[in-house]
């Protein structure tokens, strides 16, 4: 019975060391899209936003999993805002562009 004690104990400290990074990870995740999406506005650079936008989604998801966590809710609430408004740029260019340029 001790062994499994310990062997949930240290699964919960790595889980939280791993829960701990995606706050981090998410919050770089989201600075880098939000300048991406800025120089993507660059005209006939507009096709590039269909690359961006999937990982832009999954920046939002980590973001998502990251806030989850009381420990890291402010860093996953910051990085879904960075990642979200990445995110909007990228669809808002695509519309304006007409999906192309």
């Amino acid at each position: 019975m001790e062994k499994q004690d310990k062997s949930v104990s240290v699964c919960r400290i790595l889980g939280g060391v791993v829960t701990g990074m995606l706050g981090i990870i998410g919050l770089v995740w989201g600075i880098v899209s939000l300048v991406l999406a800025i120089v993507l506005l660059i005209p006939l650079l507009g096709w590039i936003n269909w690359i961006i936008l999937p990982i832009i989604t999954l920046g939002v998801v980590v973001s998502i999993l990251a806030a989850a966590n009381p420990d890291t809710k402010t860093l996953g609430t910051v990085a879904i805002v960075l990642n979200s408004s990445a995110f909007v740029i990228c669809v808002l260019r695509l519309v304006l562009g007409g999906g192309i340029m």
